[in-house]
């Protein structure tokens, strides 16, 4: 998610990790938040991942 204006402004990341739980990623800080804490709005860029069925 990007925050701010297009000249400038900060970036915070959430990934979902391998044990479905969700995580912020703010610059060196990382800590553990509930779905409903992600800011899924402001989305900037979203990377998917396959997964196959075995």
């Amino acid at each position: 998610n990007h925050y701010g204006q297009l000249s400038c402004g900060h970036f915070i990341a959430y990934a979902k990790s391998n044990e479905d739980k969700w995580l912020m990623l703010n610059d060196c800080s990382v800590r553990e938040v509930s779905e409903e804490e992600v800011d899924k709005q402001g989305a900037y860029l979203l990377f998917y991942e396959r997964k196959e069925n075995i």
